[in-house]
């Protein structure tokens, strides 16, 4: 005999992301954001959370088969939480 369990989630995503490009250098970037608002009857299920994260990258097109680039990113997977040794998900260790 089977039980079932109500769930609601609200979830919400929004992107924006700009390119720059001058002569053989070019600069992106991307900013995201995602909201997520759980509810349920199953303790420890509920849930109202805000995550963001984005990158930088820059390129230099030095010849017509080699172009290095750097490229830097972040994700917050709780945005109240931005500090601290597990704010930052791919924050690398000291």
């Amino acid at each position: 005999m089977g039980m079932s369990a109500t769930l609601k989630d609200d979830a919400s995503l929004w992107s924006a992301s700009a390119e720059y490009a001058f002569s053989t250098l070019t600069l992106t970037s991307e900013y995201t954001r995602s909201r997520s608002n759980q509810v349920s009857v199953l303790p420890g299920n509920t849930f109202d959370i805000t995550a963001d994260g984005g990158y930088v990258m820059l390129t230099w097109l030095a010849t017509r088969w080699l172009q290095p680039g750097a490229y830097y990113s972040l994700y917050f997977p709780d945005i109240s939480n931005r500090h601290g040794p597990r704010a930052a998900a791919n924050k690398m260790p000291r």
